[in-house]
């Protein structure tokens, strides 16, 4: 592990002390394995607030819809501050995808024209904004790491998907997961998340109607990962976690469906050891893709992330510890019936993010910390 993390490690108390949640709405302090439950929106968010990464900081970054249903991304600091980001540009629309360490962010802003490209915000604030040369107007950034490398995807003329690299001086590399251990063509390459050792999680669909999750290397070279229930055609396969789906170990979490088309959870260990699971209650209707699907993998093998129940109308949010103990939990504020919720993100310190539905069906954000002590 990078000298970088261990002085992340090093800053665990002082970031636990930040998680104290000193802003926010109607905190819940309630001792437990989930606790310290903050619900927020900004200011003028009115169709909807989604989280999507919070950094070992406690840096939240996402987006909101206005009463106009257009887009603007957004950052809520540990102390409840809420800053909207817009790329600037008449007609633009805004989503922070990602957020590292340093307050880089990064994600990808929507003109007028309907053409979507990459944007980098240093933490002072200055925008950069990208595209793929052989992108239709459909570039997307999706995560930065430590060192300010980004992964993301685009698609070609053809809407064809291909996933890419971009490094801190501005150097893009197509990313393209090809042999797939089956034997199949691949078509599509998206590149989802890439941790601070520089590994990269991909999703690769092939000629088969068949998903398998990829590990591309710091040096190219693409491990295949599937799990061993996952079925075969039909768009069925193994996936990688929504969000932060590698942490800086090499451990990934993910999602898979069989081929009866239910969902379980998985876990990869650095050594490609694949333990797979299911959270009590999860459904597993047949061809409803009810069931566990996996968000995120913090440095501690800790695993955040949403269920379907058998009709495909409800979620509720779960935590898996390192240990295997699954905590389903629904967000406070949402009901208990008929309702979503779905947690995206979780840091070092256990901090995690998310969207949950009110009775009246609203999307908001929150945040909380899941414990194991």
């Amino acid at each position: 592990m990078k000298p970088r993390k261990i002085g992340t490690l090093a800053a665990l108390s002082i970031l636990a002390a930040a998680a104290a949640f000193s802003g926010g709405a109607a905190a819940d302090e309630a001792e437990g394995p989930i606790s310290h439950w903050v619900m927020f929106d900004p200011p003028e968010a009115v169709g909807g607030t989604y989280p999507l990464v919070v950094n070992d900081f406690g840096l939240v970054v996402g987006y909101y819809y206005d009463a106009n249903n257009l887009q603007h991304g957004f950052a809520r600091s540990a102390a409840g501050q809420i800053t909207t980001i817009d790329v600037p540009g008449d007609g633009n629309q805004t989503v922070v995808q990602d957020v590292n360490d340093l307050g880089v962010m990064i994600g990808y802003v929507t003109d007028a024209s309907g053409n979507s490209h990459g944007f980098v915000r240093s933490a002072r604030g200055k925008f950069t904004t990208f595209d793929l040369p052989n992108s239709a107007g459909s570039t997307y950034a999706n995560a930065i790491n430590f060192e300010g490398e980004i992964a993301g995807n685009y698609y070609d003329a053809a809407g064809n998907d291909h996933g890419f690299m971009r490094s801190r001086d501005g150097t893009l590399t197509v990313l393209e997961a090809t042999n797939p251990p089956n034997g199949a063509v691949t078509l599509d390459t998206r590149c989802g998340h890439i941790n601070d050792e520089g590994q990269i999680t991909c999703k690769t669909y092939d000629s088969t109607a068949t998903f398998h999750e990829t590990i591309r290397s710091p040096r190219g070279i693409y491990t295949f990962v599937d799990a061993p229930g996952a079925g075969v055609g039909g768009n069925l396969g193994t996936y990688g976690a929504w969000s932060h789906g590698i942490n800086d170990f090499g451990q990934v979490a993910g999602e898979y469906y069989d081929q009866n088309g239910g969902s379980h959870g998985y876990v990869r260990s650095a050594r490609g050891v694949i333990t797979e699971f299911d959270v009590p209650g999860a459904g597993q209707a047949t061809g409803g893709g009810a069931g566990t699907y996996s968000s995120a993998i913090n440095l501690f093998g800790t695993i955040i992330g949403f269920t379907y129940d058998p009709n495909f109308v409800a979620s509720r949010g779960y935590v898996r510890f390192s240990n295997g103990t699954l905590i389903p939990f629904t967000a406070p504020g949402a009901p208990s019936e008929g309702t979503y919720t779905q947690p995206w993100c979780i840091n070092l310190v256990g901090e995690f993010t998310g969207t949950y539905y009110d009775v009246n069906g609203n999307a908001h954000g929150f945040i909380a910390i899941a414990s194991p002590f």
